[in-house]
């Protein structure tokens, strides 16, 4: 997190529950977002690997005002400073970059158990109950379950898959007919 440029003494104490909570470091954050990135297109994850090594160049940093030191070797002000530059950079690639980074790294963070206690999150659902219930009333429809039965049918689409599960040549000329209607076609 990028901490506001305060000194610790100004600031609150921390409720113990965020004492407690694990570092980036104990989720492995970095390890899981390298594990996210990997299955990506070949053309994402060139774009993200291209980003992230702009933003580790020290070269890049120096020349847009920041140290000449890449990320990963500043100290946590200097990495909390350079971040901040990015927040609020002229750049349209540095806010979108920090966006991307930020994003990620919250999601991976957030979406692991061991930090669910520490933001006050009792963890997802239990959703056997659902399960079970989606499951008894598809036996009781023969397999048919909402999701599987489709969309409901308007009028003609009803007529028309009615009117073709008949063998009668007149019931399958009106269903064809509806059919046209419903797509439009004229007959």
């Amino acid at each position: 997190a990028i901490a506001p440029p305060e000194s610790a003494a100004a600031q609150p104490p921390l409720p113990e529950a965020l004492r407690r909570a694990p570092t980036p470091a104990q989720v492995d954050v970095a390890g899981k977002a390298d594990a996210f990135l990997a299955p990506l297109p070949p053309d994402d994850a060139k774009q993200v690997k291209q980003l992230l090594a702009l933003f580790d160049n020290a070269l890049f940093s120096l020349v847009t005002g920041g140290p000449a030191t890449p990320f990963t070797a500043q100290t946590p002000a200097q990495q909390d400073e350079h971040l901040r530059s990015w927040a609020h950079s002229r750049v349209a690639v540095r806010r979108t970059g920090y966006q991307l980074i930020k994003r990620l790294c919250c999601a991976i963070y957030f979406g692991s158990p061991e930090t669910y206690a520490s933001a006050g999150y009792p963890g997802p659902p239990d959703v056997s109950a659902v399960r079970a219930a989606l499951k008894a009333a598809e036996e009781k429809a023969g397999g048919v379950t909402p999701a599987s039965a489709g969309p409901p049918l308007g009028p003609d689409q009803a007529k028309a898959r009615d009117a073709a599960k008949s063998p009668e040549p007149a019931k399958l000329r009106d269903a064809v007919q509806a059919r046209e209607t419903v797509q439009g076609a004229r007959p």
